[in-house]
C-alpha cells in the first residue's frame, strides 16, 4: 500500500497529465511535476475521517 503522500501525488500527476493543466509551484513557476510541498498545499483542505477500519 503506498504512503498517503505518494498516493495523492499519483492522483495529482494523473490529473495534470489528463487535463494538460500546469500547476503553480513554490516560486510561482508553472510545473507539470508536482512536488511534495505542492501536493500538501493542494490537498490541505481535504479531510479524511477514519470510522472503525474504513476511511471516509
Amino acid at each position: 500500500m503506498p504512503e498517503p503522500l505518494e498516493a495523492l501525488g499519483a492522483i495529482l500527476r494523473r490529473h495534470v497529465t489528463q487535463t494538460q493543466e500546469e500547476l503553480v509551484g513554490l516560486n510561482q513557476k508553472k510545473t507539470t511535476r508536482p512536488t511534495a510541498d505542492l501536493i500538501t498545499r493542494h490537498f490541505n483542505p481535504l479531510m479524511v475521517a477514519k470510522i472503525g477500519h474504513e476511511r471516509v
